[in-house]
């Protein structure tokens, strides 16, 4: 049985390679059915790289069918039955088949009928190619022509999608321009002196624009984003330098008070410095006033404070602390310490908040970072 095995095993060996062939000639077709399909989708959208997906397809599927002919299970049974063939007398043959099934048979008939399978095998070996052909089918090779004819004709014609394929590219070109852009905005933001509230305002903006550019696919949806920011950045300049105006009407009037001058031209210069000197020469001469020049005092201080700006926290702050060093001056208590404190509060807390820069008073948030 050992010389049996052997010619099944042959026989086995061309029967996978031929049928890899077949399998894979049924691959190539079935890839060039796939990459035409591929090739005319990319004349009706604008789908990018086409000719690669035709190419894989040309590529992979007879690569898949030939491995799958060649590593599709053969058994030796199957092996005999194809070496049963008719004999050249029509008769139809059944050693390799017999010899299979009697092969742990000991008996005198079954070593006999081996025998015959044997020369049987041998004669069928010798004349493999002939007895297992290679079988050729013009029809199948005229399609796969055809086919790769067509697929190449589709490769070299102008694609009327190529244009918008090219513009959805510089749209994700500018894209990630823009989110570059919006990276260095967010760095410039950190190292810049401004307001907290301003800041974290401005950086939440800037966040969410880079997060819309990152997430958008297609340019109408970016711009859109981009146009969305801006518009809310131009309302938040626009509101700073509307505070930044009513900061500077207010502090005119502080100048053009007798007592507040100083302090005001101070806080408007944005100056700590010159405002800390002046809140200590008015404590310094709060002992030397009069009553009624303390009362005088306490009235222009609270019309100060009652003229602040209602949108600006700060100035708020500010005139709170004024109306209560007006209080303390008009109850009479500035020579025990009481009005001298409340001017003392003044100084130290809100004067410094006020003193904060507005980025509406350097050509507004836009202008600032390079957004105009």
């Amino acid at each position: 049985m050992e010389k049996i095995y052997r010619q099944l095993e042959i026989v086995r060996k061309r029967l996978k390679w031929l049928r890899a062939i077949d399998q894979a000639r049924i691959g190539l077709l079935a890839g060039i059915t796939c990459a035409l399909v591929c090739l005319i989708a990319g004349r009706l959208w604008p789908i990018e790289a086409i000719w690669a997906y035709a190419t894989a397809c040309l590529l992979l599927a007879p690569t898949v069918g030939g491995l799958w002919g060649w590593f599709a299970y053969t058994s030796d049974k199957e092996s005999a039955r194809t070496m049963d063939r008719l004999n050249g007398s029509g008769e139809a043959e059944d050693l390799m088949v017999t010899a299979l099934a009697f092969a742990e048979s000991d008996s005198q008939l079954a070593g006999q009928q081996r025998l015959q399978a044997e020369g049987y095998g041998a004669a069928f070996i010798s004349g493999l190619k002939s007895n297992l052909p290679l079988i050729h089918r013009p029809k199948w090779w005229i399609c796969i022509g055809f086919g790769l004819a067509l697929a190449a004709a589709l490769i070299v014609m102008p694609n009327p999608m190529n244009d918008v394929i090219d513009k959805h590219k510089q749209e994700r070109q500018w894209v990630k321009a823009q989110v570059k852009e919006a990276d260095q905005m967010i760095e410039q933001l950190e190292s810049k002196s401004l307001d907290p509230l301003v800041k974290q305002a401005l950086n939440a903006e800037l966040q969410a624009l880079r997060q819309s550019l990152k997430e958008s696919r297609a340019g109408e949806q970016s711009l859109e984003a981009l146009e969305n920011t801006m518009k809310k950045l131009q309302e938040m300049s626009d509101r700073l330098e509307l505070q930044q105006k009513e900061r500077s009407a207010w502090l005119d009037k502080w100048k053009a008070s007798p007592s507040a001058g100083g302090l005001g031209n101070g806080l408007q210069q944005n100056d700590k410095e010159q405002a800390g000197k002046e809140i200590d020469k008015l404590k310094s001469d709060l002992p030397k006033l009069s009553p009624a020049e303390r009362k005088k005092l306490a009235d222009e201080l609270q019309g100060l404070a009652t003229e602040a700006p209602q949108n600006d926290e700060e100035a708020k702050r500010l005139a709170e602390a004024l109306n209560k060093a007006a209080e303390a001056l008009g109850e009479g208590n500035a020579r025990d310490g009481t009005g001298d404190g409340a001017i003392e509060a003044v100084g130290a807390r809100e004067c410094w908040g006020f003193c904060r820069p507005c980025p509406a008073a350097r050509g507004g948030l836009s202008a600032r970072f390079g957004l105009g």
